[in-house]
């Protein structure tokens, strides 16, 4: 790659699967009040940050926070469903609970091997990772066509969910994808990577406007 980037994975804000513990992958969850302020959190904490681009998973509660920022700029929202969130199938919208009572043998081969096993009719960390490589090829092959100051990395927003950040963390540092859960990447959270030709540079993970963390 030519030109360095700066990545701002921004992770969207609570829903109503996440409130409730469910697991939610490519069911369209609705914001909660305390989602909506998530946003706005983000929004402004990065009032300030220049944004060359904007890419969004295709979730809705990833678009909404994708739109704010762009409504900021007057800057144009790249949506890419490779950047959704894991497929969990039939596990998608129930408790950890509730999963392990109705489907107790596959939520047992899914913990031991995510790489190559899946929940019923949703996809391995495997398959994520490729998807999201695929989905970082094309903005990578866009933001080169950007233009930049000198060597500055251009900055590039990523709307998307814990589990891509995770994995796309795990995928830069070398850690393998099965130890992806040990990384928080909590609601409403961003974290920042700058991609250069020799590597990637992890500048922070899981900032969260107004914590302690942050």
């Amino acid at each position: 790659m030519k030109t360095p980037i700066r990545y701002y994975l921004l992770r969207h804000g609570e829903t109503d699967y996440s409130r409730a513990g469910c697991y939610c992958g490519w069911e369209d969850a609705r914001l909660t009040e305390t989602g909506l302020r998530h946003h706005e959190a983000l929004v402004e904490a990065l009032a300030d940050t220049n944004l060359a681009a904007i890419y969004t998973s295709d979730s809705y509660r990833c678009t909404h926070l994708a739109e704010a920022l762009a409504r900021q700029r007057q800057a144009v929202v790249h949506r890419l469903p490779g950047l959704r969130e894991l497929n969990f199938g039939v596990f998608d919208g129930k408790t950890y609970e509730e999963v392990a009572q109705q489907y107790p043998e596959a939520l047992a081969r899914w913990i031991e091997e995510p790489m190559y096993s899946a929940p019923p009719a949703g996809e391995t960390l495997d398959v994520l990772c490729k998807r999201l490589l695929k989905a970082l090829y094309a903005i990578k092959g866009q933001a080169q066509k950007i233009s930049s100051h000198g060597s500055c990395p251009i900055p590039i927003a990523v709307v998307t969910h814990g589990g891509p950040i995770r994995v796309l963390l795990c995928h830069w540092l070398g850690i393998p994808l099965e130890r992806q859960w040990q990384l928080r990447i909590d609601l409403g959270s961003f974290s920042i990577t700058e991609e250069y030709a020799e590597g990637v540079i992890c500048c922070s993970i899981n900032g969260v406007p107004g914590s302690s963390v942050y």
